[in-house]
């Protein structure tokens, strides 16, 4: 008790401890005790120091980690966004134009019977409408996966769930240990984002705040700033590897085409006139090459 005293009497300005003091030198221990828990009660505490340097190296890694989420889920709703665009194309449009390019390949095969010099073009002809046809079979299987059955008030929830949850699991946020599991949950998240299933992000969004960027608490304060810059660097690496997937996206003609026109389907009406023309014209030129 004697050395206790010794090493409160620095603290003797505090007028709570300089009673609890006097009272252990007049050996008032059970009022001295009583004093103490009165004390705590308060809630009065001595202070625990904080190295400032990790206080702002966790304020910047907590900004970049908005900054990216912010990114993630801008590139999520460009991607949604384009491949309902590309469904809606190839539902208006998309038999025309395999019809457009299946008559062209026909007219230059009918055509090399008089003109020889045009069988080189054919390869090409049959590559275009070969790979058409392939990519309208994927965007048809794309716009059953990326069509949302939501309303407004489900859609919204759903982004910023996502949102959210890519600020808890994305792989830059996670200890080594955690990076394969964050990055399997990441891809689950970002697959249930563009299929619409709210039911399953809400999922991972749970499971993300179980936790999976704790740290060991008997890191050294060494050991967290180092922890915190590598994290740091990583996410300013994902963010720019974002923004330039996103930069390509805005500078595609389709994105062009997306925001240039606010009514898809007047514009798919127009072109659609165009092709039934040309496939008449395509069909009555193969009629007069018979």
């Amino acid at each position: 008790m004697a050395a206790a005293s010794v090493r409160l009497e620095s603290f003797r300005s505090e007028n709570a401890l300089a009673a609890v003091l006097d009272a252990l030198a007049s050996h008032r221990y059970s009022e001295a005790d009583q004093m103490i828990s009165a004390i705590l009660t308060k809630g009065l505490r001595m202070a625990t120091w904080t190295d400032p340097e990790i206080v702002m190296l966790e304020a910047e890694l907590a900004k970049v980690t908005a900054e990216l989420a912010d990114l993630e889920s801008e590139h999520a709703e460009l991607g949604h966004l384009m491949a309902r665009f590309y469904a809606e194309h190839a539902a208006a449009l998309g038999d025309r134009i395999a019809e457009v390019l299946r008559l062209r390949l026909e007219m230059l095969r009918r055509k090399v019977v008089k003109d020889p010099s045009a069988a080189g073009k054919i390869p090409q002809a049959e590559a275009d409408f070969r790979d058409f046809t392939s990519e309208q079979d994927s965007i048809r299987k794309e716009a059953e996966r990326t069509e949302w059955k939501l309303n407004e008030e489900e859609q919204q929830e759903l982004k910023n769930l996502f949102r959210a949850a890519s600020r808890k699991c994305h792989p830059d946020l996670v200890p080594d240990d955690r990076k394969e599991s964050a990055a399997e949950m990441f891809r689950a998240l970002r697959q249930a984002y563009e299929e619409g299933d709210l039911e399953k992000v809400r999922l991972i969004a749970g499971l993300a705040d179980g936790g999976l960027s704790g740290d060991s608490p008997a890191a050294t304060a060494q050991q967290r700033k180092d922890v915190l810059r590598a994290r740091i660097a990583a996410v300013r690496q994902s963010m720019a590897a974002t923004s330039g997937e996103i930069r390509v996206l805005k500078e595609s003609e389709t994105y062009g085409l997306m925001t240039a026109c606010h009514d898809y389907a007047a514009l798919f009406a127009e072109q659609a006139v165009l092709l039934d023309q040309e496939i008449t014209a395509l069909r009555t030129e193969l009629e007069e090459l018979r």
